[in-house]
This record gives structure tokens, C-alpha cells and sequence, in this order.
């Protein structure tokens, strides 16, 4: 099991695996609710949407895939070139991004299927990324020993892609979270 997320109401319990399965169990007892077999390779992160009605997978089949919580697909993207490294849904449940070991960060409009995607780039391998709970701003943390943010959105919605600061760290960062002020930022590294 490479990725685990609990489902925002606590009632299930999401993975994704070395084979490419990704499994979703009833926290209450750990029996299973439901196995995918969609991915072709080891699946790298799971997130479950803010509603909890849906859960995004990121494989090295450099696929995305969005399952109902009954473990039935509903969408896939295929536009990075290289494996999906993580995956995160705005606060708002209306945008996916995903991280890529190409360097890449793209943000889907989940609401508007024929938007563009948002495309950020990054130095290095994509390891983490995280909305600020308004959504207004991504940070993107990886290989180049380091966390970009970049402010998206203007308070009208406005697109701005301002990348905002770098913080520079001695090693990979693999991990970073807002709080829920929305001014911290949490990162861990190697």
C-alpha cells in the first residue's frame, strides 16, 4: 500500500497499491466496499473529494482517475507525460490537481470539462501539493529541495499564475499542508 485517505466523513477508508489497485473498506469494521481495477501501475496517492461522493487516484500509468465511492469510474485524464505522483481537490470540490514526475502541475476544472487545464511547472519531480483553504493559492513541493506557491486566482476569479516565493529546503520535500488560517505552510522533508 503506497497511499491511504480517509473519506471526509470518517465512514471509509481509501488505498492505492504497488499493483495498481485502489481499495476502499468501511472504517467502522475494515471490510471492503469496493476494489478498482483500473490503474496499470503501482497507484502513488489517493484523495477523496470534499463531499466525499468522489476519489481521485494517481498512478505511474501516468493516469488520473476519478471513482464514485461505490469504486465505479466515472473520469480519466491522460495529459502529463510521466507518472502521477499526487493528487489533491480544491476546498471547493470544483478543481483536481495533480503532480507529475514530469515536472508538472495541472489543475482541471471539474465543473467545466472543456476548460483548459491549468498548467504549472516545477524544477524537479511534483511530490506534494496543497490548496489554501480559499482555493486562491496552490504550493507545490518536490524534488528541486523546495516549495513554489503561486497565487491562481484573484478575489473576482480572476486567473493570475503569479508564482509567489520559493522556500528552499537541504533535501527533497515530500510533504507540505496549509493550515486551516490559510497564512501557514507545513512542509517535511527527507
Amino acid at each position: 500500500v503506497l497511499a491511504v485517505a480517509y473519506s471526509p466523513d470518517g465512514t471509509l477508508i481509501a488505498t492505492g497499491d504497488a499493483v495498481g489497485q485502489v481499495s476502499i473498506f468501511n472504517a467502522s469494521d475494515l471490510t471492503s466496499a469496493a476494489v478498482t481495477s483500473g490503474h496499470s501501475g503501482r497507484v502513488n496517492d489517493v484523495a477523496w473529494s470534499p463531499d466525499g461522493l468522489f476519489l481521485a487516484s494517481g498512478s505511474s500509468d501516468f493516469y488520473t482517475r476519478i471513482w464514485n465511492s461505490q469504486g465505479t469510474e466515472v473520469n480519466f485524464f491522460l495529459y502529463q507525460n510521466g507518472a502521477i505522483t499526487t493528487v489533491a481537490f480544491s476546498h471547493d470540490g470544483t478543481r483536481l490537481a495533480t503532480g507529475s514526475s514530469d515536472f508538472t502541475v495541472f489543475i482541471r476544472n471539474l465543473v467545466d470539462e472543456d476548460a483548459l487545464p491549468i498548467v504549472l511547472t516545477n524544477d524537479n519531480i511534483v511530490r506534494d501539493i496543497a490548496f489554501t483553504p480559499d482555493d486562491k493559492q496552490i504550493a507545490i513541493a518536490g524534488d528541486d529541495y523546495g516549495v513554489d506557491t503561486w497565487i491562481l486566482f484573484a478575489d473576482d476569479g480572476t486567473y493570475l499564475g503569479y508564482q509567489a516565493q520559493t522556500l528552499n529546503h537541504d533535501y527533497t520535500v515530500i510533504s507540505t499542508e496549509y493550515l486551516p488560517n490559510g497564512e501557514t505552510l507545513v512542509t517535511a522533508t527527507w
